[in-house]
């Protein structure tokens, strides 16, 4: 074509280059004197109709015009003259050509790699040319890098506009080789429907994916696998691949990406926008989702349109649904996918369900009473100790706004209605859908049956495009399109596929696992095969057999279709519950034995060794019948549950269920072996998260000790995941179970019986309520841990012993216990074992009121348990030295071991120690006159405790919260708080913190001025203090007892009260008491005209509260100060002015009942000074620092 010239005008010149749709020259536009570009269509193959399209197309990209489009010129068909051979020419044939802008440059494809500011500059001039050609109806439909153009001033043009629409109507060609960059083509390209310039956005996607990280996101040798990874399969995030992309700049190339066009961007413009604030870092975070569990959908969801929309639709009226069907007729996936629905359609800002969409799966629980346990479990809501879980439940959920979805009720249908009614009569704004294969049958319930999907009659085969619009045949063809990138519906199989649909009932399951058989099997053969098997079962009356039949003859044909080591691994992991590890299976399923790592083959079934059980595990992943997630660590297999229910019957009748049974016991018994050592060490994390997976397993496994089973490997199992149950929360449970588990025996019972059951005595113990119940634990575990030489056993045991002592004020006998506890851990060299008893020892010299002794065993075991790696003994440590350094005024280190701990707590999940860390924050911020601070930190450790149910924890706080808001002069709401706080202490039967509630209620009514109430509660907390033998707590109400007196003018008896109070308060330590005691002490010496005494005590808790920090208590004391030098007009006034700034800036007012003092003395001094004097000393006691008016009130002590 060299030499040829087109409307004796366009000299061919040169040869550009040549694709899939002809070939490109280099041109000589005679008439303008300017080269250009000529394509010359010459596909093979390309029809008329083909052609013309392609250059109507081409005429209508010849109307854009921008900077980034390589112009189009001319298009048409003309004869080809070679003007090589003379001036005229002669004809060198007919050929359609487009005559386009020669732009000099490099394709982005030749150029390569970008910096990452460059190629986000090349992104956005293609947004710049999209975005002008799609507002001119023109959609690129084939954007690669090969069509895009790089000049060398930097500038992007983008090709070949249009030219791609011809491979729409055929995908591929008859050689089977597809049209189009199959790297690049959006899902909605690839199933050939009507694409718009989204699809183009798609194709910046892959680009702007390849330009960063320098692969594509879905690549394969076969374009059959590319497409049906374009259409299923997630890209891995760029971040993967490129570690330093910026996270803005990957949310815009993952939604480019996305697989439904209205989850992409709207236009090009969009995109520009977007990469530019990428570029800038101003890129909005992403939206946060609605809190939830649901888990990802690893398939698309197929049909149930008006299931979906129906449901919905009930669910805005209607309080509990019950999705009901048959097994396998697709409940949970329908649940599931109204919920993901409801997620989406209601966003970050407005969600439909503000406290979430979680999911209960219920068909790992056999026994009824789990059901609210694991319910609870799966919301976080944690069991406490003398709490009935349900109420714990609807405590917890009452004020919430969330959908519960409660999946595979049938095995627990009463339990399941119990829990359901009492949630929705006492949670209003709670909702439930519930599965199940009947309703649950209670008020309000809304029944909605789930059908089988609708499925053709192969007797009257209706057209292609008909047969595609039936439900089971767009699920049926979808998956199978996943074991077989290359299927699709046509004439030739259609009768096949409505046979397959028809005879499985359009049942969901069954259909996914017959066309899981398509990957070595066709479609014609695996409807024969059904047929045969449907006869089998049903002896000629296919149709009207229950879909239960139908399901298990499905699996039945797969089971048939398994090697002899496939059925015996398939049924064996029936045992596992919730899961398996490759190392479970390798112990349990195989036929080696524990101790020797030998086969031990049965006379008539194959023999499994543990090296086998992968790649067998492998083939069973492959066939669709185990599945197979992988979570932060090594995968984990599961089964589907009726796939579960088939192969239990299976090993019942292989007569192999004993065997596995025990295996799987020894297993577990060997893991929580490993584990309890564990639990106390730097991997605890890990090791509860591992428990947590194996929940369910352990339960089995201990079931099964119950009733069949080796009872020591059940104790064993027992004993060892004690700690999981305590620092999880499942108390009740562990309780339950070790109960059990000692009430097993075995005669005569060996050392290891005995051993075993020392060890889960000693986990009773450590579960007990602490109510005494424990003590007979571990007597009975040291009793045994002495005759069999177990010295560590010993040493727990006795470290209980005396833990329980030391509650119930048993102190000589505790020290006793503890010390030789600790001895004997000493002797062991376990470090952990000597952190938990010096810890305990701490407690028993805080009782004695032995504050150095406490701190001494107290940082030892700190740096214990640090060197053990237990965040758990390093928390409670930290949280007991910070109790100590608040008693001691050192509210600085308070701060930062409460801080630490709560940390700490947090990362296990304790929510009890997240909650006792955040009330002691509150009260430390109390003290230091900081009430907002406390207020919120309070608030949201009672929230904690009311979620819990934790009434002990309910009452501290509110009691301090009820303080707040006495010294804020908020009486009324002070009183409300503080009589709730009471009442829940008086149901508790050990109310240690009642009688401090009820002191504050004591100083609530004194404030007031209400003598006569305030007297009679502090004398209720005097009594119950003594009782308790809680020393602070008595000096407390001694020190109330002694503002009655002084108030009602009782010097002599004020006195009984307030030399106790500080002698016991100087005895406890407690430094902010002692303070309040003096300043009592001080206005008591006012009251009997000893200036001087009054002084000393005075500026003594000055001096005191100024090294807490404690505001309010200087300006009471700089008030009483001020009364005492009333005969120095002008430094009183200064010290009121300060006192009253204090209190300002605290929103503390002056008690009612000292008003009228505080009035009289500022009278006093206003007429000793006169009024304008007065005002200047006062406005300038209230502009002094808080440090200078306490040193001006120290400075004038001896005056």
């Amino acid at each position: 074509m060299i030499g040829a010239t087109l409307l004796n005008r366009y000299a061919l010149t040169a040869p550009l280059g040549q694709g899939g749709m002809g070939v490109v020259y280099r041109a000589h536009d005679r008439l303008l004197d300017r080269d250009v570009a000529v394509k010359i269509l010459s596909r093979p193959g390309l029809s008329d109709e083909g052609r013309d399209r392609l250059l109507r197309e081409a005429r209508a990209a010849a109307r854009l015009n921008h900077p980034n489009i390589v112009g189009v010129y001319d298009a048409g068909e003309a004869e080809f003259q070679d003007l090589s051979r003379g001036s005229e020419g002669e004809a060198a044939g007919t050929a359609a050509f487009i005559i386009m802008e020669l732009v000099e440059g490099q394709s982005l494809y030749e150029r390569g790699s970008l910096p990452l500011d460059s190629t986000l500059s090349v992104a956005r001039q293609i947004c710049a040319a999209l975005e002008h050609a799609h507002r001119h109806g023109i959609v690129h439909r084939d954007l690669k890098p090969e069509n895009v153009i790089l000049t060398p001033d930097g500038a992007v043009k983008l090709m070949d506009f249009g030219l791609a629409r011809s491979a729409v109507p055929s995908r591929a060609t008859p050689e089977g080789a597809l049209i189009g960059t199959v790297f690049y083509l959006a899902p909605e390209q690839a199933l050939g429907q009507e694409v718009d310039g989204r699809a183009d956005l798609y194709a910046l996607g892959v680009m702007l994916y390849e330009l960063t990280t320098g692969r594509l996101p879905f690549a394969g040798d076969d374009p059959l696998i590319i497409l049906s990874q374009h259409l299923h399969a997630p890209a891995p995030p760029p971040s993967l691949y490129r570690p330093d992309l910026p996270p803005a700049l990957e949310a815009v190339i993952v939604r480019l990406l996305a697989k439904n066009p209205a989850d992409r961007f709207a236009s090009a413009g969009e995109v520009a926008a977007a990469l530019t604030e990428a570029l800038d870092g101003r890129l909005p975070a992403p939206t946060p989702l609605v809190r939830n569990n649901l888990p990802a959908a690893v398939t698309r969801f197929v049909g149930r349109e008006r299931e979906l929309a129906e449901v919905r639709r009930l669910l805005t009226d209607a309080r509990l649904i019950t999705l009901t069907g048959s097994g396998g007729c697709g409940k949970t996936r329908l649940a599931l996918q109204l919920a993901e629905t409801l997620r989406q359609a209601g966003g970050a800002d407005r969600p439909y369900f503000p406290d979430g969409l979680w999911l209960v799966e219920l068909a790992p629980i056999s026994d009824p009473a789990l059901v609210p346990q694991t319910v609870a479990a799966r919301l976080n809501v944690r069991e406490e100790p003398g709490h009935p879980v349900t109420q714990t439940l609807v405590d917890t959920l009452r004020p919430r706004t969330l959908l519960l979805i409660l999946d595979n009720c049938e095995h627990l249908i009463d339990a399941c209605a119990r829990l359901a009614e009492m949630l929705l009569r006492a949670c209003p704004n709670v909702k439930i859908l519930a599965s199940s294969r009947e309703a649950l049958g209670i008020a309000g319930e809304t029944a909605f049956r789930v059908p089988s999907l609708p499925a053709p009659d192969p007797a009257a085969l209706p057209p292609l495009a008909a047969l595609a619009e039936f439900d089971a045949v767009r699920l049926f063809v979808d998956r199978v399109a996943l074991a077989r990138p290359d299927f699709q519906l046509a004439e030739a199989n259609a009768a096949a596929v409505a046979q397959i649909c028809h005879r499985l009932d359009g049942l969901p399951l069954a259909l996914e696992l017959a066309a899981a058989r398509a990957r070595v099997m066709t479609i014609e053969q695996i409807a024969a095969r059904l047929d045969d098997r449907f006869r089998l079962l049903t002896g000629g009356s296919r149709t009207a057999l229950p879909r239960q039949q139908t399901l298990r003859a499905l699996i039945d044909w797969s089971w048939d279709l398994l090697s002899g080591a496939e059925r015996t691994l398939l049924r064996r992991l029936a045992v596992f519950i919730g899961g398996w590890t490759l190392e479970a299976a390798e112990k349990v399923a195989s036929d080696e034995t524990p101790a020797t790592g030998a086969t031990d083959p049965a006379p008539q079934r194959p023999s499994l060794a543990a090296a086998d059980i992968l790649e067998t595990l492998n083939h069973l992943v492959d066939k669709s019948l185990v599945l197979v997630e992988e979570p932060a660590g090594a995968p984990r297999y599961r089964l589907l549950e009726t796939i579960r229910q088939y192969a239990r019957e299976k090993l019942l009748e292989a007569g192999e269920a004993e065997a596995v049974r025990d295996r799987h016991l020894a297993y577990y018994a060997e893991l929580t072996e490993k584990a309890g050592p564990g639990l106390r060490g730097p991997g605890q994390l890990a090791w509860l998260e591992r428990l947590e997976a194996e929940h369910d397993n352990l339960r089995a496994a201990l079931r099964w000790s119950l009733h069949g089973g080796p009872p020591e490997s059940g104790l064993r199992l027992a004993g060892n995941v004690a700690r999981f149950w305590y620092l999880h929360g499942y108390w009740r449970e562990g309780r339950a179970w070790l109960q059990d588990a000692l009430a097993q025996g075995t005669t005569p019972p060996t050392d290891a019986d005995r051993r075993a059951r020392a060890r889960a005595l000693a986990g009773a113990g450590w579960l007990a309520d602490e109510d005494g119940s424990e003590v007979a634990f571990y007597e009975e575990s040291l009793a045994l841990c002495h005759a069999l030489g177990d010295r560590w056993g010993a040493a727990f045991a006795l470290r209980g012993l005396g833990s329980s002592a030391t509650l119930h004020g048993e102190l000589d006998r505790a020290t006793a216990c503890l010390d030789e506890s600790l001895a004997l851990f000493r002797e062991l060299g376990d470090v952990w074992g000597c952190a938990l008893a010096l810890y305990n020892l701490g407690w028993v010299a805080i009782n004695r009121d032995s504050a150095e002794p406490a701190q001494s065993h107290w940082e030892e075991a700190l740096a214990l348990f640090r060197r053990s790696g237990d965040r758990w003994g390093i928390a409670v440590t930290l949280g007991a030295l910070g109790y100590l350094a608040r008693q001691q005024g050192d509210y600085r280190r308070t701060m930062a071991l409460s801080e630490e701990g709560l940390a700490l707590f947090r990362e296990l999940g304790d929510k009890a120690g997240i909650a006792v860390s955040l009330v002691r924050l509150g009260n430390l911020a109390f003290r230091r006159g900081d009430y907002r601070q406390a207020l919120e930190l309070l608030e949201k450790g009672l929230d904690l405790n009311r979620e819990r149910g934790d009434s002990s924890g309910m009452m501290t706080a509110l009691g301090l919260i009820g303080l707040v808001a006495c010294y804020q002069g908020d009486y009324a709401r002070a009183r409300t708080l503080l009589e709730e706080a009471v009442a829940l202490g008086r149901e508790l039967s050990n109310p240690y913190d009642l009688p401090v509630v009820m002191s504050y209620l004591g100083l609530t009514a004194y404030y007031q001025g209400d003598l006569e109430r305030a007297a009679a509660w502090w004398q209720d907390s005097l009594a119950l203090n003594r009782q308790y033998d809680n020393r602070a707590g008595v000096g407390f109400a001694l020190n109330g007892l002694g503002l009655v007196a002084l108030r009602r003018g009782d010097l002599a008896q004020a006195e009984t009260h307030l030399q106790p109070a500080l002698a016991v308060q100087r005895e406890s330590g407690d430094r902010r008491h002692i303070a309040t005691v003096l300043h009592d002490l001080g206005r008591l010496a006012l009251a009997a005209g000893d200036a001087v005494t009054a002084a000393g005590r005075l500026c003594e808790s000055l001096t005191l509260r100024k090294q807490l920090g404690d505001r309010q208590g200087l300006a009471e004391t700089l008030e009483a100060l001020a009364t005492a030098r009333l005969e120095q007009p002008r430094l009183a006034a200064r010290l009121l002015g300060a006192a009253e700034a204090l209190r300002a800036a605290l929103g503390a007012p002056v008690p009612a009942i000292e008003r009228a003092d505080l009035e009289r003395d500022l009278a006093a001094l206003r007429a000793a000074l006169g009024d304008a004097e007065f005002e200047a000393e006062h406005a300038a006691g209230r502009a002094l620092p808080v440090e200078k008016a306490v040193s001006l009130a120290l400075e004038q002590r001896h005056a």
